[in-house]
């Protein structure tokens, strides 16, 4: 079953025609809410870091990254330093983080579906525990509940780990695993803003996600029908500047010793290769006068660039758990138009009717826990937030 989520279209002879300054302020509230969320908790005055670039040619990857990027340019902020889950050196983030913020990138990889990407947050948070660290925008799946109650643990030991979150089942997930605070979020791929798009060539484009998380097996090529175009966006562009990007990768993660050298010319290529990938999703999808997807992302793009969209359920029921919650109040998108002082309580608290509260105290406070080996003796309750303020130094 497929549910219609993108904003208001105008019906003509030609068929749907996207409103597309419908879809501008619909962009616009979402980048309200993102900043009106992570503005208290990335300091301009402090520098910022941002891990976990995109290696894969998914392009919702990459609209996150550079969404990401575009959220700090608009603040005055540039990443004092980025890196891969394969490129990273600890020196070097200690060295130029200072006292500032860490930003590990958003999207759908939290839990055990990608071990890669939770083994490389777990470390992040493990390595730098007086550093202010903030989870940008993800969906959490966990198979093993073992693996969740694990990350609980490293979580819940870090002092000032904040975990933003773009859906509300991950949402109920975070709060009843997790002593940090959750905050729900819009996917950062919206603050990329309205995109131009290509002049349509035919109907739809079907974009089917063939990977693991896909729902269900796909018709055979053959069955689809007349004016549809299905494809999937997981094939990089035949570029040089591509493939050497693709093979340094492997090579640094196997030479850490040059990693800090060569660190500026992999973030500079790291962020054009992310703009080729989006590049390639807007001109994929702009073939199609409409687009038909189960990804998240072929949606969120299609909404960039004011197509109209239809999307339907994934393995991890990612594509329309981040969007149906609109129909409760506006056809496209449940994400507040006005600032947070006024907007519903429930996207900052675990109880609907509670009132507002500030973003650090959106989570019941901490209960003491039993001695442990992970933990050690506490003959006390740990003190407050207010009366332990975090350390600034580097981690070790």
């Amino acid at each position: 079953m497929t549910e219609s989520l993108s904003a208001p279209s105008r019906a003509t002879s030609a068929g749907a025609v996207p409103d597309v300054e419908a879809h501008a302020a619909l962009l616009d509230a979402f980048a309200l809410q993102i900043a009106d969320v992570l503005g208290p908790l990335v300091p301009a005055s402090e520098p910022v870091a941002l891990l976990d670039s995109p290696l894969t040619p998914n392009v919702g990857d990459s609209m996150i990254w550079l969404g990401t990027l575009a959220y700090l340019e608009r603040r005055g902020l540039r990443p004092t330093y980025t890196c891969t889950n394969r490129t990273f050196s600890p020196d070097t983030l200690a060295r130029r983080i200072g006292r500032g913020t860490i930003l590990l990138s958003g999207g759908g990889n939290f839990g055990d579906l990608y071990p890669d990407h939770q083994e490389f947050r777990e470390e992040i948070v493990t390595r730098f525990p007086n550093h202010r660290v903030v989870q940008l925008p993800q969906s959490i799946h966990f198979e093993s509940q073992e693996a969740l109650a694990a990350t609980g643990r490293v979580l819940d030991r870090h002092r000032d780990f904040t975990l933003l979150v773009r859906d509300q089942s991950s949402f109920d997930v975070a709060h009843r695993a997790f002593r940090s605070p959750a905050i729900l979020c819009p996917d950062m791929s919206l603050a990329l803003g309205p995109i131009e798009r290509p002049e349509p060539t035919t109907d739809v484009v079907w974009l089917a996600r063939e990977d693991k998380e896909a729902h269900e097996a796909h018709e055979p090529v053959a069955s689809v029908p007349s004016g549809v175009v299905r494809l999937d966006w997981m094939s990089d562009d035949l570029s040089s500047r591509i493939a050497l990007y693709r093979r340094l990768v492997p090579m640094l993660a196997h030479r850490a010793w040059l990693r800090g050298a060569l660190h500026g010319l992999m973030s500079h290529e790291g962020d054009a290769v992310a703009r080729a990938s989006v590049a390639r999703g807007v001109r994929l999808l702009g073939q199609g006068r409409a687009v038909v997807t189960t990804r998240l992302h072929g949606h969120l793009l299609a909404c960039c660039s004011a197509s109209v969209t239809c999307c339907s359920t994934t393995a991890t029921a990612r594509c329309t758990a981040h969007t149906t919650r609109g129909r409760t109040r506006r056809r496209s998108s449940s994400w507040p138009t006005t600032r947070a002082r006024r907007s519903p309580a429930r996207w900052r608290s675990p109880r609907p009717n509670a009132p507002s509260r500030p973003l650090r105290r959106s989570v019941p406070p901490r209960a003491p826990r039993q001695a442990g080996p992970l933990h050690g003796p506490r003959s006390a309750p740990p003190r407050s937030r207010r009366s332990c303020p975090r350390s600034r130094s580097p981690a070790s």
